[in-house]
């Protein structure tokens, strides 16, 4: 009977843990709640007949819904092999044709390095300059004083100052994209560097953020530059353009991705670079690229006979 009693607990409690509709158990009598369970269905929305002793409680936070793979392939209608590599100019068609979103959808690449970035060698990260930008609207703050602070308005930067901008992002009020600051600063900026660091958005003098030069590193950010860093798995994610750029632009841009992360290859890696890679939009599913195909686009390898 005890053993009876504490499974019918432990289902209740499972119930009540995964269920939309959390339930709070009234009665603590074995049989009572046996019998509820068993003449009555509880729903998401309300408690059915046979559970008077089951009262409704919803939730503060209800859980997101999170899109899985197989659902993001089921929801684009469009139907083609994922475990086959394609050429560029296959995948791009692909990757129009299964962009279902109502928006102009980022299209996305991924590129998976043999690479450990467990190793400070072969943790990568840089900048590189897109041809044709990325289609995205980049909001730049700027930490500079006097004619420096001017440089950067007249190039475009949204927000430019020193303590005063400080202050905002104290505040909380992080409505940019990009941080460039100029050297003098960088003592000040270190002072939110909490608040910065964890978001990507501290000046780092490797990337080009941290230099006298605001108004060229401002205007670059404008133009489509873009920062890329391997992730735990040593993946490499970037965003190339827009569903609604045309073929060549898309290509030319991956091109200068590709053409990037070469540059950067470790000394230390003798064998295969590349591992794999696919491109996506930003609510379709992934396309596989070949590799060689990959390579010739950006002019890195001599094509197949």
């Amino acid at each position: 009977m005890l053993r009876r009693a504490t499974g019918i607990r432990c289902r209740v409690w499972f119930r009540t843990l995964f269920s939309d509709t959390a339930l709070e158990v009234v009665s603590s009598d074995a049989h009572k709640t046996e019998e509820r369970l068993t003449n009555g269905v509880v729903d998401d929305q309300k408690v059915s007949r046979g559970t008077e002793g089951l009262k409704p409680v919803p939730r503060k936070n209800p859980r997101r819904q999170v899109l899985t793979a197989n659902a993001i392939t089921r929801r684009s209608k469009y139907q083609f092999d994922g475990g086959r590599e394609y050429t560029l100019d296959e995948a791009l068609a692909h990757v129009r044709a299964a962009s279902w979103a109502d928006f102009d959808e980022a299209v996305d690449v991924v590129i998976r390095l043999n690479l450990d970035p467990r190793k400070a060698d072969q943790n990568l990260r840089g900048v590189v300059d897109l041809p044709f930008g990325s289609g995205k609207l980049v909001r730049v703050a700027v930490f500079a004083r006097g004619d420096k602070a001017k440089e950067a308005l007249e190039a475009g930067a949204e927000l430019v100052g020193a303590e005063d901008l400080i202050d905002l992002v104290r505040k909380g009020e992080l409505n940019f994209q990009r941080v460039v600051a100029t050297p003098e600063l960088m003592p000040l900026v270190a002072r939110v560097g909490k608040i910065l660091g964890p978001r990507g958005l501290m000046p780092n003098p490797k990337l080009g953020t941290v230099t006298l030069d605001v108004a060229d590193a401002v205007q670059k950010m404008k133009a489509g530059q873009i920062q890329f860093r391997t992730d735990s798995y040593g993946n490499m994610h970037a965003a190339v353009g827009r569903i609604s750029f045309p073929d060549q632009q898309l290509l030319d841009n991956l091109a200068a991705f590709t053409r990037k992360l070469m540059e950067l290859k470790p000394e230390v890696i003798k064998r295969r670079y590349i591992v794999s890679s696919a491109l996506s939009s930003t609510m379709g599913p992934g396309v596989r690229v070949q590799i060689v195909s990959l390579l010739q686009n950006a002019g890195l390898s001599r094509p197949s006979p």
